[in-house]
């Protein structure tokens, strides 16, 4: 009598795990929206988003003629940003000609634009950029 109680209680098991790894998967997926490469139209630069673990990162791959003496490829430009099912926060962006450190968070618009707002001091002071998909 035991074992026909956990036979029957196995198919309720199978579908709590797959529906866990089913549910961090597709997390992870959104996540993963960011990733590629963004056209920053404001500077005719080219940002490429890339992952290491958990955390997302941005560096600057093609930069405008009218910046290539100011700052170099392959300069890092955010990093450590985390996704929270709704944007990339927790992390910084560094200015490309100063190095300042500033918090950034980046929304996904839609599958073509990225919103990126920097936060200079208190996070009343803002700036924001759009960035369109490559």
């Amino acid at each position: 009598m035991m074992l026909r109680k956990d036979i029957r209680t196995l198919p309720l098991l199978f579908s709590l795990t797959v529906l866990f790894i089913s549910g961090s998967w597709t997390s992870n997926r959104s996540a993963d929206l960011i990733l590629g490469r963004w056209l920053f139209p404001a500077r005719q630069s080219t940002v490429e988003v890339y992952r290491e673990g958990d955390q997302y990162f941005g560096r600057i791959v093609d930069v405008g003629e009218a910046y290539k003496d100011k700052v170099p490829e392959n300069k890092l430009l955010f990093m450590n940003l985390a996704y929270n099912g709704k944007e990339w926060n927790g992390g910084k962006l560094i200015h490309p000609s100063t190095n300042t450190k500033y918090d950034v968070a980046i929304q996904l618009e839609n599958p073509q634009t990225l919103n990126v707002t920097v936060f200079k001091g208190l996070r009343c002071f803002q700036m924001n950029y759009k960035l369109v998909r490559k």
